[in-house]
């Protein structure tokens, strides 16, 4: 299913029609109970007897304690993920419990988003029905932050003792036009969550046994090419690499490395046509269509048979891509069937570098917190979730990249399988990562050059073609606007 575009929503009513004051958030109300409280006043009565030899006086008094104010209700929040199965939704669940012991006055609701979560998030955006917490993505934060959907939190933060310092946060600033993912014009509106960037993962084992020297830390494409052509066996399934495919975790980086400085330029001009960028889509292609050394689309599932995919079969020797950040997914697939480990991610031999791929999945903090009067508790489970408690656990479980930067040293992250986990911190250290490149209508700018690769995937174009087709197919998305800038960090 594709992603609406930010075009659609906005014919269907979205966000930035609506704007704050149109979003539909209905707090929790009730009449609450009626004390009656009726005041008395002490009274004296002094009673006089004529006696000979004393006057008593009688003092009766009332003693009234006025009822007690009813004690608030527990503020509970409404918090979007899709953080509810495998290692992501173990973290979760972990946290979920802590969270409660240490704020039992904090209930939390969850809300599972499923299906096409960017679709289902859009949609909630445009009917005013989005939680007051949601695990977000940048390409949203462009999209609805014209509409004054997302409070400034900045001072919360500040009161918890919060630094955006203690995080790997996702690069901003590195070119002058690039745009925000939960930050804006020195304003918070999110906290970093979920990271990710690209590497390798390698099959020691198959490297052993074909006679195959390890990853070198500073071997390039050509290198990966040749230890890829030892590695191949197609006759039996087995192959030296899974071709790069991901734009963002795979070729996109090597376009990167090879000298391309982002998908476009400040003025608007897609670099998908460029010589270095049509080199990086051709050796992705070539993995495949030349080289021979990766498996195509059509027997993909072949390969993979019983263990959900090529690599954990352990019929690959090299996968390029973001397995890396997330291997807690490949721990109960491989088991002990085989080692592997992360390693250094190969150059550009032309320009001898390595440009990682990198993001932040933050958690973004809306309106509908101010409207419910639960800001405060909000803001709080968003910095517990970004916290060392919670991202220490991620560090375990594996499902992403924990952003809190004291968690990558822990014996916890570094303890195998799989092997070389120190290699994420190098990756999260490496020089001049590129993030994705949001921009308000970068949902409409990434279908149109991902329906195109995906025809040079699978042999339908060559690599020139496909170049050139995508640069113009996203060229006319910034032609078609009068402002597509990017809303900047």
């Amino acid at each position: 299913m594709r992603n609406l575009t930010r075009r659609e929503m906005l014919r269907a009513g979205s966000a930035g029609a609506l704007g704050a004051a149109g979003v539909a958030v209905l707090a929790a109300c009730g009449e609450g109970e009626v004390v009656e409280v009726v005041k008395v006043v002490t009274e004296v009565r002094q009673v006089e007897r004529i006696v000979e030899k004393e006057v008593p006086v009688t003092v009766e008094q009332v003693i009234t304690v006025e009822a007690a104010e009813p004690a608030a209700a527990p503020s509970s929040v409404r918090f979007a993920t899709d953080h509810t199965s495998g290692p992501r939704g173990n973290a979760m669940k972990w946290g979920m419990e802590q969270y409660a012991r240490q704020f039992p006055n904090h209930p939390v609701k969850i809300d599972v988003i499923g299906g096409d979560y960017f679709d289902a998030l859009n949609l909630q955006f445009a009917a005013g029905s989005m939680a007051e917490a949601i695990l977000f993505e940048g390409n949203l934060y462009q999209a609805h932050y014209s509409a004054g959907f997302f409070p400034d939190i900045t001072d919360q933060v500040n009161k918890l003792g919060f630094s955006l310092d203690d995080y790997w946060v996702l690069p901003t600033g590195w070119l002058p036009w690039e745009g925000a993912l939960y930050q804006a014009n020195g304003r918070l509106h999110g906290l970093p969550f979920q990271g990710g960037m690209n590497g390798i993962v390698f099959n020691v084992d198959l490297f052993d046994s074909n006679g195959v020297g390890q990853p070198a830390e500073d071997w390039n494409w050509n290198d990966a090419m040749e230890a890829a052509r030892q590695l191949t066996d197609a006759d039996d399934d087995q192959y030296g690499m899974w071709a790069p495919t991901s734009d963002q975790f795979g070729w996109g980086p090597m376009l990167w490395s090879n000298g391309v400085e982002y998908w476009y330029t400040q003025d608007g001009v897609s670099q998908f046509d460029t010589p270095e960028a049509i080199e990086a889509l051709a050796w992705t292609h070539g993995t495949m269509h030349t080289e021979g050394v990766a498996f195509t689309q059509e027997v993909q599932q072949r390969v993979a048979g019983e263990f959900g995919d090529p690599f954990s079969a352990g019929k690959v020797g090299i996968w390029p891509g973001g397995r890396v950040y997330s291997s807690g997914y490949g721990i109960p697939r491989i088991k002990d069937r085989f080692t592997w480990s992360i390693g250094p991610m190969y150059a550009s031999p032309n320009t001898g570098h390595v440009r990682h791929g990198w993001n932040d999945q933050p958690h973004i903090v809306t309106i509908a917190a101010e409207r419910l009067g639960n800001l405060e508790e909000t803001v709080q489970l968003v910095t517990f979730l970004a916290g060392p408690e919670y991202q220490a656990r991620v560090g375990i479980d594996r499902g992403h990249f924990p952003v809190y930067k004291e968690v990558a040293d822990l014996p916890e992250s570094l303890a195998g399988p799989p092997e070389g986990m120190h290699w994420l911190k190098t990756y999260a250290t490496t020089p001049e990562p590129r993030t994705p490149g949001y921009f308000p209508y970068w949902d409409e700018f990434i279908g149109a050059y991902r329906t195109v690769a995906s025809k040079l995937w699978v042999n339908e174009v060559g690599p020139e073609e496909a170049g050139k087709k995508m640069a113009d197919d996203t060229n006319a998305i910034f032609n078609s606007y009068d402002d597509w800038t990017p809303i900047p960090a």
